[in-house]
């Protein structure tokens, strides 16, 4: 990857002066992908997890039509390298597609389009959904290919200690989450931190009508992606201490920290 990546830095100070004062300086580094060279890079695979609430809430405003109608036409956007999986929740998590090769559009769309007929119990239990959909994702998981999962909820879940605990061990082992609010009564607070802490996105979906716009910003951004895993390492002095790294682009949140 050294061959297609480059690395600029900008630093707030020209110059700092030795003291026995602590300061504090701000730099700005940007990975930047070679135009020519990344130009014959194929965008990675993805491998790719729906996970759909289906509590009765998500009837109301005819919220969970809107998400499925949107969903399918996000998967337009996968090739046959790609895989997807759906998992429906609420009391429980039950799987209603298995990992597959989106070789027939037509054929997952229809088995999404049956999400009525899953039965998955009364109450709203996000980390049984989120379990699931990781291990749908894992059964091909590869570093070579862009592994999310996509959690869909329109109100607050139980557990939530627990879908904390999930993004942020699987964030480690390359999984990432990205996350959809559906309404106005979802848990804001947690559903932007599963997306933070793993490398994926948090999108609001006000009007359940807006669905399709979000999907397809989100599938675009999953299927022309070519670079996955990337880490950046950083190295310091003696007397220098790396207090807080944040990501500024294509949004701005906190970024984690490896020091090697």
């Amino acid at each position: 990857m050294a061959e297609y990546l480059g690395i600029s830095l900008n630093i707030a100070r020209p110059s700092i002066p030795i003291s026995s004062e602590p300061s504090v300086v701000y730099a700005l580094v940007k990975l930047v992908p070679d135009a020519m060279a990344t130009a014959s890079v194929e965008a990675a695979p993805c491998n790719v997890a729906l996970v759909i609430d289906k509590s009765g809430s998500m009837y109301n405003e005819d919220r969970l039509k809107h998400v499925v109608r949107a969903a399918c036409a996000g998967i337009e956007k996968l090739s046959e390298r790609d895989i997807l999986s759906a998992v429906a929740f609420s009391g429980k998590a039950q799987v209603f597609i298995e990992p597959t090769p989106v070789t027939h559009h037509a054929h997952i769309q229809a088995a999404i389009r049956q999400i009525d007929a899953v039965r998955v119990g009364s109450g709203t239990y996000m980390n049984f959904g989120m379990a699931s959909g990781v291990e749908m994702v894992r059964k091909h998981f590869s570093t070579h290919y862009l592994n999310r999962v996509l959690v869909l909820t329109d109100g607050e879940t139980q557990n939530e200690d627990e879908c904390r605990s999930i993004a942020k061990q699987e964030a480690e082992n390359g999984l990432s989450f990205s996350t959809f609010g559906v309404g106005s009564t979802w848990n804001e607070k947690l559903l932007m931190e599963i997306a933070d802490c793993s490398g994926g996105n948090s999108h609001y979906i006000r009007d359940a009508s807006d669905a399709d716009t979000i999907f397809d910003t989100e599938f675009a951004q999953m299927t022309s992606a070519k670079f996955t895993n990337v880490r950046l390492n950083l190295r310091v002095v003696r007397g220098v201490t790396v207090r807080r790294v944040s990501r500024v682009y294509p949004e701005i949140r906190a970024g984690g920290l490896q020091m090697g």
